[in-house]
């Protein structure tokens, strides 16, 4: 009988799942993942809130009593994705425990999985906002067609709501040293924060 007592799969099944929130682009959108009601299958069930507007206030009686609304709505996911892996024992001892499962679920999610989701997600939100665009970075025009595309959402929602650019660290980087980015610093036209 073995002397310690381990949750193996919930134990390495949370450290995949830190992995793919610090890994991603997209991991804080997990921030209100716990809310999510999924008990296998093909459903998931996303709470829904919803209240009535605003009203008169009097000053005599106050507040006008107004209802609020929770319900889950549910929705059916779209596609099953994963990839199993065989590793025999002999694989893992040959290889100096290098090809072990932790090593290969690790390596495997950060190349694979978590660029996978980061691109289902932003493909989704783009469909969704009637994106239909596709833009590959240029050093020359990088800045412009970035100020081009916050404009056009900027068009949408206008200049009261907060706006948030997610950009891969290669087109940062390319946005940071490009000339057009240079040009502009220099002439005091832009806030980089």
């Amino acid at each position: 009988m073995a002397i310690n007592t381990i949750e193996y799969a919930s134990v390495f099944q949370k450290e995949l799942d830190r992995q793919i929130l610090e890994g991603s682009t997209s991991g804080w959108m997990e921030e209100n993942a716990g809310q999510v009601i999924y008990n296998g299958g093909k459903e998931i069930k996303l709470p829904i809130v919803s209240s009535q507007g605003l009203a008169d206030y009097d000053r005599d009686t106050g507040y006008s009593t107004g209802a609020v609304t929770f319900t889950y709505e549910t929705y059916k996911m779209a596609q099953d994705r994963g990839r199993r892996f065989r590793l025999d024992a002999v694989d893992v001892d040959e290889t100096a425990f290098a090809l072990s499962a932790a090593n290969v679920a690790e390596e495997f999610q950060r190349t694979r999985v978590i660029p996978e989701i980061d691109a289902y997600r932003y493909s989704k939100l783009a469909a969704q906002a009637g994106i239909k665009s596709e833009y590959t970075p240029e050093a020359d025009d990088i800045l412009s067609e970035l100020t081009a595309q916050m404009g056009a959402v900027r068009d949408i929602i206008g200049d009261e709501e907060d706006m948030v650019v997610i950009i891969s660290r290669p087109a940062y980087d390319m946005l940071l040293s490009s000339q057009e980015i240079l040009k502009t610093i220099e002439t005091g036209n832009f806030v980089l924060h």
